[in-house]
Protein backbone atom coordinates (compact mmCIF):
# COMPACT_ATOMS: atom_id res chain seq x y z
CA UNK A 1 0.00 0.00 0.00
CA UNK A 2 2.85 2.35 0.80
CA UNK A 3 4.10 2.01 -2.79
CA UNK A 4 0.72 3.07 -4.20
CA UNK A 5 0.60 6.12 -1.92
CA UNK A 6 4.16 7.10 -2.78
CA UNK A 7 3.47 6.80 -6.50
CA UNK A 8 0.32 8.92 -6.18
CA UNK A 9 2.36 11.63 -4.47
CA UNK A 10 5.04 11.48 -7.15
CA UNK A 11 2.61 11.52 -10.07
CA UNK A 12 0.30 14.08 -8.42
CA UNK A 13 -2.56 13.59 -10.89
CA UNK A 14 -6.14 13.44 -9.64
CA UNK A 15 -6.64 9.94 -11.06
CA UNK A 16 -3.53 8.59 -9.31
CA UNK A 17 -4.73 10.11 -6.05
CA UNK A 18 -8.22 8.65 -6.65
CA UNK A 19 -6.73 5.18 -7.17
CA UNK A 20 -4.66 5.48 -4.00
CA UNK A 21 -7.64 6.64 -1.94
CA UNK A 22 -9.79 3.81 -3.36
CA UNK A 23 -7.12 1.30 -2.33
CA UNK A 24 -7.00 2.82 1.14
CA UNK A 25 -10.79 2.55 1.35
CA UNK A 26 -10.69 -1.10 0.42
CA UNK A 27 -8.08 -1.86 3.07
CA UNK A 28 -9.24 0.44 5.88
CA UNK A 29 -10.98 -0.55 9.09
CA UNK A 30 -14.76 -0.29 9.27
CA UNK A 31 -14.52 3.08 10.97
CA UNK A 32 -12.20 4.73 8.44
CA UNK A 33 -13.08 3.45 4.96
CA UNK A 34 -15.74 6.09 4.24
CA UNK A 35 -13.32 9.01 4.43
CA UNK A 36 -10.99 7.31 1.96
CA UNK A 37 -13.80 6.64 -0.51
CA UNK A 38 -15.08 10.21 -0.22
CA UNK A 39 -11.55 11.39 -0.94
CA UNK A 40 -11.37 9.08 -3.96
CA UNK A 41 -14.68 10.43 -5.28
CA UNK A 42 -13.39 13.97 -4.78
CA UNK A 43 -10.27 13.23 -6.83
CA UNK A 44 -12.33 11.58 -9.57
CA UNK A 45 -14.33 14.80 -9.92
CA UNK A 46 -11.13 16.88 -10.09
CA UNK A 47 -9.50 14.93 -12.89
CA UNK A 48 -10.25 14.14 -16.50
CA UNK A 49 -13.47 12.24 -17.01
CA UNK A 50 -12.87 8.53 -16.53
CA UNK A 51 -16.36 7.18 -15.99
CA UNK A 52 -15.28 3.53 -15.75
CA UNK A 53 -12.83 4.24 -12.95
CA UNK A 54 -15.34 6.42 -11.13
CA UNK A 55 -17.87 3.59 -11.37
CA UNK A 56 -15.31 1.13 -10.00
CA UNK A 57 -14.79 3.38 -7.00
CA UNK A 58 -18.55 3.71 -6.52
CA UNK A 59 -18.94 -0.06 -6.74
CA UNK A 60 -16.21 -0.69 -4.16
CA UNK A 61 -17.67 1.97 -1.87
CA UNK A 62 -21.15 0.52 -2.25
CA UNK A 63 -19.87 -2.95 -1.44
CA UNK A 64 -18.22 -1.72 1.74
CA UNK A 65 -21.31 0.22 2.77
CA UNK A 66 -23.55 -2.80 2.20
CA UNK A 67 -21.26 -5.05 4.22
CA UNK A 68 -21.42 -2.45 7.00
CA UNK A 69 -25.23 -2.82 6.94
CA UNK A 70 -25.76 0.65 5.43
CA UNK A 71 -27.98 -0.55 2.60
CA UNK A 72 -29.60 2.81 1.83
CA UNK A 73 -26.24 4.55 1.43
CA UNK A 74 -24.90 1.58 -0.53
CA UNK A 75 -27.77 1.80 -3.03
CA UNK A 76 -26.80 5.33 -4.05
CA UNK A 77 -23.25 4.30 -4.95
CA UNK A 78 -24.24 0.98 -6.49
CA UNK A 79 -26.99 2.44 -8.68
CA UNK A 80 -24.62 5.06 -10.08
CA UNK A 81 -21.99 2.38 -10.74
CA UNK A 82 -24.56 0.10 -12.42
CA UNK A 83 -25.81 2.93 -14.65
CA UNK A 84 -22.30 3.83 -15.75
CA UNK A 85 -21.22 0.24 -16.40
CA UNK A 86 -24.43 -0.37 -18.35
CA UNK A 87 -23.98 2.82 -20.39
CA UNK A 88 -20.38 1.87 -21.18
CA UNK A 89 -21.32 -1.69 -22.14
CA UNK A 90 -19.16 -3.13 -19.35
CA UNK A 91 -21.53 -6.05 -18.84
CA UNK A 92 -19.50 -8.12 -16.33
CA UNK A 93 -19.12 -5.04 -14.13
CA UNK A 94 -22.81 -4.14 -14.54
CA UNK A 95 -23.71 -7.69 -13.49
CA UNK A 96 -21.53 -7.38 -10.40
CA UNK A 97 -23.16 -4.07 -9.49
CA UNK A 98 -26.62 -5.57 -10.12
CA UNK A 99 -25.81 -8.46 -7.76
CA UNK A 100 -24.74 -6.02 -5.05
CA UNK A 101 -27.91 -4.00 -5.61
CA UNK A 102 -29.90 -7.21 -5.28
CA UNK A 103 -28.30 -7.78 -1.89
CA UNK A 104 -29.61 -4.35 -0.82
CA UNK A 105 -33.15 -5.20 -1.94
CA UNK A 106 -33.08 -3.44 -5.33
CA UNK A 107 -33.62 -5.58 -8.40
CA UNK A 108 -32.24 -4.51 -11.75
CA UNK A 109 -32.09 -6.60 -14.87
CA UNK A 110 -28.70 -8.03 -15.68
CA UNK A 111 -30.06 -8.71 -19.16
CA UNK A 112 -30.44 -5.00 -19.95
CA UNK A 113 -28.85 -4.75 -23.37
CA UNK A 114 -28.65 -0.98 -23.34
CA UNK A 115 -28.97 1.94 -20.96
CA UNK A 116 -31.82 3.38 -23.05
CA UNK A 117 -33.99 0.57 -21.71
CA UNK A 118 -34.16 2.55 -18.45
CA UNK A 119 -36.31 5.19 -20.15
CA UNK A 120 -40.08 5.23 -20.17
CA UNK A 121 -41.73 5.04 -23.61
CA UNK A 122 -42.48 8.79 -23.50
CA UNK A 123 -38.90 9.61 -22.50
CA UNK A 124 -37.60 7.44 -25.32
CA UNK A 125 -39.82 9.28 -27.82
CA UNK A 126 -38.51 12.62 -26.58
CA UNK A 127 -34.91 11.37 -26.66
CA UNK A 128 -35.26 10.12 -30.23
CA UNK A 129 -36.86 13.37 -31.37
CA UNK A 130 -34.13 15.46 -29.72
CA UNK A 131 -31.40 13.24 -31.18
CA UNK A 132 -32.86 13.77 -34.65
CA UNK A 133 -32.07 17.46 -34.25
CA UNK A 134 -35.48 18.82 -33.26
CA UNK A 135 -35.71 21.77 -30.89
CA UNK A 136 -37.74 21.51 -27.68
CA UNK A 137 -40.50 23.51 -29.36
CA UNK A 138 -40.54 21.16 -32.35
CA UNK A 139 -40.56 18.06 -30.13
CA UNK A 140 -43.45 19.51 -28.13
CA UNK A 141 -45.44 20.17 -31.29
CA UNK A 142 -44.74 16.78 -32.85
CA UNK A 143 -45.57 14.82 -29.68
CA UNK A 144 -48.50 17.03 -28.60
CA UNK A 145 -46.77 18.00 -25.35
CA UNK A 146 -46.01 21.33 -23.74
CA UNK A 147 -42.49 22.69 -23.95
CA UNK A 148 -42.23 22.41 -20.15
CA UNK A 149 -43.08 18.70 -20.35
CA UNK A 150 -40.36 18.18 -22.95
CA UNK A 151 -37.88 20.01 -20.71
CA UNK A 152 -38.97 17.86 -17.75
CA UNK A 153 -38.49 14.66 -19.75
CA UNK A 154 -35.10 15.83 -20.99
CA UNK A 155 -33.88 16.54 -17.46
CA UNK A 156 -35.02 13.06 -16.35
CA UNK A 157 -33.38 11.47 -19.39
CA UNK A 158 -30.08 13.22 -18.70
CA UNK A 159 -30.19 12.23 -15.02
CA UNK A 160 -31.10 8.59 -15.70
CA UNK A 161 -28.47 8.16 -18.39
CA UNK A 162 -25.75 10.26 -16.77
CA UNK A 163 -25.61 12.64 -19.71
CA UNK A 164 -25.01 16.38 -19.86
CA UNK A 165 -25.91 17.46 -23.37
CA UNK A 166 -27.95 16.84 -26.49
CA UNK A 167 -24.75 15.81 -28.26
CA UNK A 168 -24.12 13.03 -25.72
CA UNK A 169 -27.73 11.85 -26.09
CA UNK A 170 -27.40 11.83 -29.87
CA UNK A 171 -24.16 9.86 -29.64
CA UNK A 172 -25.75 7.29 -27.31
CA UNK A 173 -28.66 6.75 -29.70
CA UNK A 174 -26.32 6.47 -32.69
CA UNK A 175 -24.19 3.91 -30.83
CA UNK A 176 -27.29 1.84 -30.10
CA UNK A 177 -28.29 1.87 -33.78
CA UNK A 178 -24.84 0.63 -34.77
CA UNK A 179 -24.92 -2.21 -32.23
Amino acid sequence: MRFVLEQAEIIKTPIARAFAARCQGLLADDGAYQDHFHTALHWHRQGASRPFELARTQLCFGERLRRSKRRRDARVQLQEAWKTFTRLGAHPWATRAAAELGATGITVSTDTPHLLDLLTPQELQVAMAVASGASNRQVAGNLFLSQKTVEFHLSRIYRKLGLHSRAELTQLLQDRERA
